[in-house]
Parts: structure tokens; sequence; C-alpha cells
């Protein structure tokens, strides 16, 4: 069994778990397949495996990294800030949650 058609088998079971039509993508991904192998052979089979996976990595890199920067410039700061106001002013936590989110997301967009 070729690493396409173990893909294509966990597509369908995802699709069978979640209810989702994957008809398409699996068709999509096979007729690739079948392209790849027509005009390249198995290299470009194994070489369009390596590019999608170093796509994939660095794509989840990305997300990863932003997420970090999310809970560090936006999430952590923000409810301390929250905390500090709710301290030193007569309103609550909560009132002032969602201006110090705001400003911390204004600062990340600026920081980048």
């Amino acid at each position: 069994m070729k690493i396409a058609d173990i893909g294509i088998e966990a597509l369908r079971s995802l699709g069978d778990v979640t209810g989702i039509d994957t008809s398409v993508i699996v068709s999509v991904i096979q007729s690739a397949t079948e392209f790849i192998l027509g005009q390249f052979g198995e290299p470009g089979l194994y070489a369009a495996y390596i590019a999608l996976a170093s796509i994939a990595i660095v794509a989840l890199g990305k997300l990863l990294k932003l997420s970090f920067a999310i809970l560090k410039f936006v999430a952590l700061p923000s409810v301390a800030l929250a905390f500090v106001a709710s301290i030193f002013l007569p309103q609550n936590f909560m009132y002032f949650l969602p201006v110090t989110v705001s400003l911390s997301s204004v600062f990340l967009l600026f920081r980048s």
C-alpha cells in the first residue's frame, strides 16, 4: 500500500466520522497522484510528498509562532493590565478586559 493510498483511506474514514463529503478532495488527490506518476514516475511522487510535507511544516511553524506571539503580547499583558486597572479603579476585571485586549492587539499589530 502506497502513502497516497493510506492518505486517501484516512481522508475517507475522516469523512465518514465527521459526516463531511470528502469525495471531491479524494478525486483531486487521486488525479494529482496519477498525473505525477504519469509525468515523473515514482521519484516525482516522492519529491511531491517531500515538497508538500515541507510546506506543511513551514505553515504549522508559522501558526505556532503566531499563537505564541498572541499569547505573549495579547493574552498575558491584557489580563495583567485588566487586573491592575481593577485594583486601582472602581470597575471590575471584566469591564477592563475587552479594552486591554484591544490595546494589546493594536500593540501586536504595530510591533510586527
